[in-house]
């Protein structure tokens, strides 16, 4: 390589002239191609740079190995080594340019793409061109980049439903309602439900999500579990437990802890818990049919228990007339029934000896306390043969007769002179007085509908049809008058 300005050979690395001392400005090698290539951006650009009127730019008729070949004046490779030093400049210049612009673009691209509005737009494009699963697509991305924002999750659910793909909508519209409770995604919920009749799990979105307006509007589709008039504990009286609903519907309950349904006691009036443990489960069932979750409560009674009712004659069979007598102590009360139920304080009270019918009957006993604690139930059954002459019908047909022979009344059906009304009769019971078997039939004085006893009491023997009147006595005893 020669120096540029006086011409001398340089030694290979020299980087100054050995005769002139001036610097040596080295340039690599090019190929053919690449060099035209830079040429022709260097020769546009050296054109742009050069002072106007400058003729010793490079020409592109050029040979390009001449381009780099130093002149041999001085001045003019001067030249040469500063356009090749701008042109190498420019070229890094304008490389940089297009790596920023390619970078820019694609950042632009980038943030396009994690842009939230830019996503909803796209998937309002693709949903009005009736592309669902494009913009199923774009609302995914946009939940994905901004989880707390449930409106793409919604628009979902209302493409599926846009697209007959019901269990695809139940599914995101659940998952709405797990992020928060969106009224609109229980709203669409609901409506998918009511249209596959799904109607327990309506009643466990209104409950467990929906607020009180929404569950006023499906109050229909509701079941909400009754309430326990009393809190759960122990209690030292009886206690009547009250099963309120919360709209109209049935409840069923049990006692036993054991789970309700259809089958088991329905609630029509308040539950009364006596002595004992009651494990009470109760279920509301509305018009729809739909139920509610089980609740229940744990009772323990503890009051003092009354003696059991102590009953004679003991239950079997008789061929004579029996009462029934009972030793009731201080502040117990006994309730009893001959129709085969178990008695309530609604009962009949036992006041007096009771005599046993003819033929088969069957009595309930239960001693109550003050405090409202029952005994256990006494079963008594009884059969009561008794060898009659005369019937029941006979012997209230005798006392009629004998009234009107008497002249007690008018006719043989009771009519009462100067009277609208009429003596009434009816058989009461059979009791053994004095030795002898007997009808008692009581006495009426009836005029319209009003009806009232006379207290009068008449016997008729059972087996020869004799008649007396029968006076009662002390402690439910009678002695007999010949009448």
């Amino acid at each position: 390589m020669k120096c540029p300005r006086c011409g001398h050979e340089l030694g290979e690395g020299n980087l100054y002239c050995e005769k002139c001392g001036e610097e040596v400005q080295y340039v690599p090698d090019f190929e053919p191609e690449i060099e035209n290539s830079i040429l022709d951006v260097m020769n546009d650009v050296a054109e742009q740079i050069s002072p106007e009127g400058r003729n010793d730019s490079p020409r592109r008729d050029r040979d390009p190995i001449e381009e780099f070949e130093p002149d041999p004046e001085p001045e003019k490779a001067k030249d040469v080594v500063v356009i090749r030093k701008k042109t190498f400049f420019v070229t890094i210049a304008i490389a940089g340019l297009l790596i920023i612009s390619c970078i820019g673009l694609i950042c632009f691209y980038m943030f396009r793409d994690n842009s939230y509005d830019y996503q909803m737009k796209c998937a309002s494009k693709a949903l009005a061109a009736s592309d669902y699963a494009l913009a199923i697509d774009h609302y995914e991305k946009a939940f994905s980049l901004n989880r707390d924002n449930t409106e793409p999750l919604f628009e979902i659910g209302k493409v599926y439903e846009l697209s007959q793909n019901l269990p695809k909508a139940e599914e995101i519209y659940g998952k709405i309602i797990s992020y928060s409770n969106d009224q609109d995604a229980i709203d669409k919920l609901i409506q998918i439900y009511i249209s596959e009749k799904k109607y327990n799990d309506i009643n466990s979105v209104l409950m467990n999500y929906a607020d009180e307006d929404m569950q006023l509007k499906y109050i229909d589709y509701m079941a909400k579990p009754p309430a326990f008039s009393l809190e759960e504990g122990t209690y030292e009286d009886v206690m009547e437990l009250e099963l309120i609903p919360s709209i109209e519907g049935s409840i069923y309950y049990t006692l036993d802890g054991s789970e309700p349904g259809s089958d088991c006691l329905l609630y029509t009036e308040p539950i009364v818990l006596r002595n004992g443990t009651y494990k009470v489960n109760a279920v509301f069932v509305n018009g729809n049919g739909i139920c509610s979750q089980i609740v229940g409560r744990t009772y323990v009674i503890d009051t003092d228990v009354p003696d059991d009712p102590i009953v004679m004659p003991p239950d079997g069979s008789y061929s004579v007339p029996q009462l029934i007598t009972l030793a009731v102590p201080p502040g117990v009360n006994v309730y009893y029934t001959t129709d085969d139920s178990r008695p309530t304080t609604m009962s009949a009270i036992y006041t007096d000896p009771i005599a046993i019918p003819l033929g088969d009957s069957v009595y309930h006993f239960i001693a109550v306390s003050a405090s409202g604690t029952e005994s256990n139930e006494i079963i008594c059954r009884y059969t009561l043969d008794v060898d009659t002459r005369v019937s029941q019908e006979t012997a209230i047909d005798i006392v009629a007769q004998r009234q009107f022979e008497i002249g007690r009344v008018e006719s043989i059906d009771g009519s009462v002179p100067g009277s609208e009304g009429k003596y009434m009769y009816a058989y009461s019971e059979l009791r053994y007085v004095q030795n002898r078997t007997l009808y008692f039939i009581s006495e009426y004085y009836q005029e319209g509908t009003i009806r009232m006893s006379t207290g009068n009491i008449f016997a008729v023997d059972v087996y020869d049809g004799h008649l007396y009147q029968a006076v009662a006595g002390s402690n439910n005893t009678y002695t007999l008058r010949d009448f």
